[in-house]
């Protein structure tokens, strides 16, 4: 900045990074971490996560079936995605798709469920995004200040408080006062059906 080049390098953002954080450490850290999370989202957008074809379901399978007894665990599920697909290792996420792909219910994720398990890692990982986006200060709960003010990255419209409120509710299943991602997961499911 202070050579008149409008291009800063390496070195001057790092130094201008902290003669602001001394200034002003919360607004510094903010804006750091809000651009991580950009860069994180473009970085995900930009990577090819497909599912596999149905040529290739049972060679994936194979890959995530670490312990070979034809049957798939969430920890089997965690360690390939952290593995090789970091940028969709969010434990929320993969906790939603597991339990989604499990339609049998017997804990584990059999061949003929394994295809809807990479939709649903895709799936929910979006919807995980938009948690994030809402839950401002990261505690892994929505409060109702959170959804009022950023309801707008829901509904693309700015909600009146009642509004607001009424749907909070409508989401908090359990009545505790906040969102978790498990009821976030199911109001945005019922919200997908009933647009689709």
């Amino acid at each position: 900045m202070g050579s008149g080049s409008s291009v800063l390098n390496r070195e001057q953002v790092i130094n201008e990074v902290k003669k602001k954080y001394e200034v002003d450490p919360i607004e510094t850290t903010k804006i750091v971490n809000d651009c991580k999370k950009v860069i994180t989202k473009l970085n995900r957008q930009s990577k090819n996560f497909v599912p596999p074809s149905d040529n290739e379901l049972e060679q994936k399978f194979n890959e995530m079936d670490y312990n070979g007894n034809r049957i798939i665990s969430l920890a089997e599920i965690d360690k390939l995605i952290s593995e090789r697909y970091p940028l969709f290792d969010n434990k929320p996420a993969l906790m939603r798709a597991y339990k989604a792909s499990d339609s049998n219910r017997d804990g584990f994720v059999s061949l003929k469920e394994f295809k809807n398990l990479w939709k649903y890692i895709v799936y929910f990982n979006k919807v995980w995004e938009k948690f994030e986006e809402i839950d401002f200060d990261h505690d892994r709960r929505i409060k109702l200040d959170e959804f009022n003010n950023l309801s707008y990255k829901l509904f693309e419209t700015k909600l009146t408080d009642k509004e607001a409120a009424y749907y909070f509710d409508l989401i908090d299943l359990n009545n505790a006062g906040m969102i978790l991602f498990s009821e976030f997961c199911a109001f945005m499911v019922r919200r997908k059906i009933a647009f689709d």
